[in-house]
């Protein structure tokens, strides 16, 4: 909102809105957006004069036969480009205006340049004089529509005596043309040949043909090469033109994700791509072709194969030269391959290398469209090419607008003379002020004239005035003589124009010039507010700075944070770290658990897809599951949904697998001879992890039922994982497998974290008189006090003094302690313990206290240690290629015999047993 105050005398209105009122004048208030700028009445007429003339002044050196060159300047360092040039278009689109009346003389001249291709400078310094010449008027109090007025009337004047002085060229069309295209080129930098190149413009013309478009001209060489070993020259072609990918033979190993497991894949993933390719050249050259173009790249393997076939092929040609291919050659550009009869095929009759100066190009001889041509420029700098094209550009212009109309006029200046005579004899017959513009637009005329002569270094004011007398004695032929300094008859010095340049100077300049006298107002729009920089500080003065003082600040911000991070590091893992744990133990259950470690979008349901062998389901056990059971606990006031899978034995799963439903499946716990095993993992994650997968497979190869249940919070169960409610979900599983399979052994296995759950519930179990068959512990821990002290999570702060006060304690305070060295001690089956020495995540001296306590209590407990260079660690001692004959021992026994252990030993040293 702006604060806007508004003054009609007497009054003064104060009040804010979303708009800024520009002061008054007189009785008119103009409502614009704040920083908005506004010229009126003669001040923005003054600057429409003055932009005029000033774009005027700036091409009118350039103006004739004479006239200056300009260089132009666009960059700087590496990317600076230098242009030398005399065209107006050229320079006035190059330039930068802010001036909205020279905006306008620059768009007629581009306009000019487009349409006719000539007369661009001419254009723009004629209706830079009318404005000069409407400047003195208005200063005489005239009105500028009276001026307009004059002006349209003098407009028609000088049509009539254009057209009138006009001449078609009929049988004499070719000479007329060069004398125009010699007209033209005489201006240029190609002035010194302007013979040459006028028969070479003249030519393409004329086999372009009335309808012609310029757009073929360079429609039969082609600035490339064929590729290695094939063939350089080929008669009878016939050309498939391609838009299509033909680098498909090499692997981009850097863009994909490819898994493999040897060198050899990626070697057949190589000769799959080829073959692809090979079947894509095959369909290439089914078409029955004998040339290829493509404007993408061909690669190596591609190339060998198309010169293998004999076929020449040519890549890289780009957008523009394929376009113009199909355009001469009267095909149509393919991408797909599939139906050789829907393709059309371009066809010429010879394609040969051919080399002019350095450059070695392909030119392509009879093609079907006869009508086009190439004419090869060279220089010896790129700016004398660049200008050499841009004169024979405007001359070929020139030339296809002249052959459509075939009317000729004077040049040299002899129409603008024909035209202003014209005007001002017209002007005496006018009464009023029209009369004074319409001398005006007179005397404008006499300005192109007048600055051709003057750039020539002539005597301009005695020239025209003895042109101007011959025009006045009806002689509209006479013009001016550039090259011997003196007045001259155009038709015998060959000085021809095409009509439709003079008229597009004529009228061009006439409406720009009466478009910009109409203008009483100018309104430039208030410029778009800056957002704010949002950039650091650090990036807002680099970019402000020199590059020493970007080096200086670099190197004060980076010794800066070198001192900082570190000491910011320390207080955050030293004093927060602690603290926060030490105030809310809460959050060391949250860390312990991991339960929000997961990977999102699992479909629980497809467990082959998650790399479990045999078949299984996947099942909830819900509120009402857990009520109706026979619990041996308090499942909570949460009472959560826990799920659960099923994994079938090998044998059963090979025998029955496919024709088995849930409910048959959930029948089959208690049926046949196969035991259960309640699988019970350690913390992150769920069921679907790749090791437990492994596991699985593992088990169920020892022909065991499997249930794998994930803790409530974990996967997708719901609730909050705590050890009570963990504990509930254990015994959950378990009396659900009790009940379904009330014969069968039931046996427990624990893992990680799963040990202290699986630990606690065999302990309850044994109490109740029902306990399972047999615990295993893999990787097991004998209390949750000691897995703190040496997990690798507590590294940073077992050097504080207050570690135990703020690690240690407040886990204990937050309800977690797992004592299974105490709970151990009344397990009444057998146990196996089973525990990598390499392991970095639970020690393995966490796991002989353990055993020693089950010792101590007199347990019926087998210890097997795997040394650290197997590299089993945490996760991975199923991999044991000894572990199945061990189970199957133990499950069987419920100890592993001496004779077994030796039996170990000997085979694997790396294992150590103890009964």
């Amino acid at each position: 909102m702006h604060e806007i105050t508004i003054r009609c005398e007497p009054f003064t209105l104060q009040f804010k809105c979303e708009y800024d009122f520009v002061r008054k004048k007189g009785s008119d208030i103009l409502s614009l957006y704040q920083n908005a700028q506004e010229e009126r009445g003669e001040t923005a007429r003054l600057s429409s004069f003055v932009g005029a003339c000033a774009i005027g002044d700036l091409v009118k050196t350039t103006l004739g036969p004479k006239g200056m060159d300009k260089i132009l300047i666009s960059g700087s360092g590496e990317h600076q480009n230098v242009q030398v040039t005399n065209d107006g278009a050229t320079i006035l689109k190059s330039i930068g205006v802010d001036n909205p009346a020279a905006k306008v003389l620059v768009d007629i001249s581009l306009t000019q340049d487009k349409e006719v291709g000539d007369g661009t400078t001419s254009v723009t310094v004629f209706a830079a004089e009318l404005l000069r010449e409407a400047e003195v008027m208005v200063g005489q109090r005239i009105h500028p529509q009276v001026i307009v007025s004059g002006y349209r009337k003098a407009v028609r004047v000088a049509k009539d005596a254009l057209e009138k002085v006009a001449q078609t060229s009929g049988e004499h069309l070719r000479d007329d043309l060069l004398k125009i295209a010699k007209t033209s080129l005489g201006s240029k930098i190609l002035s010194q040949h302007s013979e040459h190149f006028a028969k070479l413009a003249v030519d393409a013309v004329l086999r372009l043909g009335p309808n012609g478009a310029l757009d073929s001209i360079q429609g039969f060489l082609l600035e490339k090469k064929p590729g290695m070993y094939q063939p350089q020259r080929i008669e009878d072609a016939k050309i498939l033109i391609a838009n299509s990918s033909m680098d498909q033979d090499k692997i981009k190993v850097f863009g994909s994700r490819i898994r493999v497991d040897s060198v050899a894949k990626i070697a057949e993933l190589e000769q799959a791509e080829k073959d692809k390719m090979k079947q894509k050249v095959e369909k290439i050259c089914s078409h029955d072709i004998n040339v290829f173009i493509n404007r993408q790249l061909i690669y190596n393997y591609p190339e060998q194969l198309f010169a293998d076939r004999k076929v020449m092929a040519i890549e890289h040609a780009d957008f523009e030269g394929i376009e113009r291919l199909a355009l001469v050659l009267g095909g149509e550009i393919a991408s797909t391959f599939d139906n050789p009869s829907e393709v059309k095929l371009g066809s010429c009759k010879l394609i040969e290398e051919t080399t002019i100066g350095e450059d070695t190009l392909l030119r392509f001889s009879g093609v079907p469209l006869g009508n086009a041509c190439s004419v090869v420029l060279r220089g010896s700098t790129q700016q004398i090419i660049d200008e050499a094209e841009r004169s024979l550009h405007d001359a070929l212009c020139v030339l296809s607008t002249h052959v459509k109309d075939q009317r000729v006029v004077p040049g040299a200046g002899a129409s603008e003379m024909l035209m202003a005579t014209a005007v001002l004899a017209e002007s005496q017959k006018v009464a009023g002020k029209e009369s004074i513009a319409m001398e005006a637009f007179a005397r404008a005329l006499t300005k192109l004239p007048t600055i051709i002569c003057d750039n020539a270094g002539l005597d301009s004011a005695e020239i025209i005035s003895h042109v101007r007398a011959e025009h006045s004695k009806g002689n509209r032929q006479f013009g001016i003589d550039v090259e011997n300094g003196r007045m001259g008859d155009v038709f015998e010095l060959g000085v021809l124009e095409s009509y439709n340049v003079k008229l597009g100077v004529l009228c061009s300049g006439a409406e720009a010039a009466e478009q910009l006298l109409r203008v009483d107002c100018i309104i430039k729009c208030a410029p778009r507010p800056r957002t704010k920089d949002r950039r650091p500080p650090l990036i807002r003065a680099l970019l402000l700075q020199s590059r020493h003082a970007i080096m200086a600040t670099l190197l004060m911000r980076v010794l800066g944070l070198a001192v900082v991070f570190p000491v910011f590091l320390s207080v955050f893992l030293y004093l927060f770290v602690p603290a926060l744990f030490f105030f809310c133990p809460i959050i060391m259950q949250h860390v312990f658990f991991l339960n929000f470690v997961r990977v999102p979008f699992v479909d629980y349901y497809d467990l082959a897809h998650h790399g479990v062998r045999s078949r299984g389901r996947n099942f909830y056990l819900r509120e009402r599951d857990l009520k109706t059971q026979k619990s041996t606990v308090n499942v909570g006031n949460d009472e959560p949904t826990i799920g659960v899978w099923h994994i079938l034995p090998t044998s059963l799963s090979a025998e029955k697998g496919t024709k088995m439903n849930d409910k048959d499946m959930e029948r089959s716990l208690n049926e046949g001879s196969n035991a259960i095993l309640i699988y019970l993992h350690g913390n992150s994650f769920d069921r679907t992890t790749r090791h437990r997968c492994e596991l699985y497979n593992f088990l169920s190869s020892m022909d065991f039922h499997i249930l794998a249940v994930d803790y409530r919070g974990y996967g997708d169960s719901t609730g909050r994982p705590d050890e009570n409610g963990v504990n509930a979900d254990a015994h959950a599983i378990y009396d659900y497998a009790r009940k379904k399979a009330s014969s069968k052994d039931i046996y427990v296995w624990g893992h990680s974290m799963g040990t202290g759950v699986a630990t606690r519930l065999v302990a309850e179990l044994s109490d109740l008189g029902t306990p399972p068959k047999a615990l295993v512990l893999e990787s097991p821990f004998n209390n949750l006090r000691d897995v703190v002290r040496h997990h690798p999570f507590s590294f940073p702060w077992r050097v504080l003094p207050w570690f135990d006060a703020t690690i240690v304690r407040p886990l204990v305070r937050s309800g977690l302690r797992m004592n299974s060295d105490d709970r151990i001690q009344s397990v009444s089956c057998p146990i196996l313990v089973l525990h990598a020495e390499d392991d970095h995540v639970i020690p393995v001296k966490l796991a002989r206290k353990l055993v020693d306590s089950a010792k101590t209590a007199k347990r019926e407990v087998t210890y097997m240690e795997f040394d650290a260079k197997l590299e089993y660690r945490h996760k991975f001692i199923h991999r044991a290629p000894e572990l199945p004959e061990v189970l199957r021992e133990f499950f069987a026994n419920g100890h592993l015999q001496q004779r077994s252990k030796n039996r170990i030993q000997r085979e694997n040293e790396a294992v150590h047993v103890e009964l």
